[in-house]
């Protein structure tokens, strides 16, 4: 009895986990995209560097999660890198066309 309630908990954790994790990203996303628009008013270019980005909460939340974040201004997007189910995946946040695509794996 005691072995099969860790068996049902244990997977039911780790999708919570991961659904938790995709709003998370999706709020840094959101929070990306607002800063890459902001730069560009600004400036009249898309950032360039992570440098480039004000955006305090998401990148705290990147950094607290040891996920991974890499601007492209060719691009016109940046790349957040993160774990699921064991893999290296992938977002793309376009900073023109939208919040963009993601879940590739490498």
């Amino acid at each position: 009895m005691i072995g099969i309630i860790p068996a049902i908990a244990i997977p039911q954790f780790a999708q919570y986990r991961q659904k938790a994790d995709k709003v998370a990203l999706d709020s840094a996303a959101i929070e990306i995209q607002a800063a890459a628009h902001n730069y560009y008013e600004k400036t009249g270019s898309w950032p360039c560097s992570d440098a480039d980005l004000n955006a305090p909460n998401a990148k705290q939340l990147i950094s607290q999660k040891h996920w991974k974040i890499e601007t492209n201004c060719s691009d016109k997007a940046a790349f957040v890198t993160y774990k699921e189910n064991g893999k290296d995946s992938f977002r793309k946040i376009s900073f023109v066309n939208g919040e963009g695509s993601g879940g590739g794996n490498n």
